[in-house]
């Protein structure tokens, strides 16, 4: 029988939460809940079975769109997670990063997710990284802008922006 190889890394984009509590009849909030009880299986999960890294896709540019209710449903979900689960990241041996742009978040949030990557910090087991605040369209124009940046500075010629250099700026 062939040997199987566990991947060193899997990225999650986490959708269908609202999709689920609809088909169930329950609140958006409820699905969202459910969800942020699911990472937390997932990454245990991942970790027992040798997986180095895994990518969470958790709020992309494109969610700020959602409603105002729907949006403080999330980040109560998302604040509630934080609290009560960084003690189990830490004695799981779970390293946490952060990903993306995170300027439209409430500082509490932004405050606790630092508190949270600064006590897993040292853990060397699953590197669990969250990405919030990203976007395809949203990376294309940051890039852009730091590439024009550099060419109105000087640091980079016209004829020098590529595909390689548009890579280096994702």
């Amino acid at each position: 029988m062939a040997e199987r190889k566990t991947p060193d890394h899997i990225a999650i984009i986490m959708d269908g939460n609202r999709r689920w509590a609809s088909e169930r009849g329950k609140s958006g909030y409820s699905g969202h809940h459910q969800g942020a009880g699911i990472v937390e299986d997932i990454a245990e999960t991942v970790h027992d079975h040798g997986v180095k890294w895994l990518t969470l896709f958790a709020f992309s540019t494109e969610n700020w769109k959602r409603s105002s209710v729907e949006i403080t449903a999330i980040m109560t979900v998302f604040r509630h997670f934080l609290i009560t689960r960084i003690d189990r990241l830490v004695e799981k041996n779970i390293h946490l990063r952060v990903i993306g742009d995170l300027d439209r978040f409430a500082p509490d949030i932004i405050e606790n997710l630092n508190i949270a990557c600064d006590r897993t910090a040292s853990n060397d087991g699953l590197n669990l990284t969250i990405a919030l605040g990203y976007g395809g369209k949203a990376d294309m124009a940051q890039a852009a802008r730091q590439i024009a940046q550099k060419v109105a500075s000087g640091q980079v010629q016209p004829d020098d922006v590529d595909e390689t250099l548009m890579k280096q700026h994702l």
